[in-house]
């Protein structure tokens, strides 16, 4: 018997990058810098990304998984690292308040 093969992690995250809408990861990514140096705590998480994108309703995804991709690439581009904390999402309808990660702001300066 065959065991089911599950996706890679980094397979997976390249996949969620790569079916993403570019000018929305670019946005994305943009956002998370924003955050990351104006959040009112140098503590950030996906759902502020997610609050900063509703503004922009007319750039989307229809892969949400892809902000993962966008929250990593932001680490290596030394603005945000994960700390070992997580909490309840807000965006309970959508992912049912699931935990995720609570990210430190390297570039943080305040409101």
């Amino acid at each position: 018997m065959t065991q089911l093969q599950m996706p890679q992690p980094d397979a997976s995250i390249k996949q969620a990058a790569d079916n993403a809408n570019d000018m929305w990861y670019r946005l994305a990514l943009s956002l998370v810098k924003t955050v990351a140096h104006h959040h009112s705590s140098p503590e950030i998480t996906a759902d502020d990304i997610w609050d900063a994108l509703a503004i922009w309703p007319d750039i989307n995804t229809h892969e949400p998984r892809a902000l993962g991709p966008v929250l990593l690439d932001a680490q290596r581009r030394g603005w945000i690292v994960p700390t070992d904390r997580v909490r309840a999402s807000r965006r309970r309808q959508i992912n049912h308040g699931r935990r995720i990660t609570i990210w430190r702001s390297l570039i943080w300066q305040g409101q």
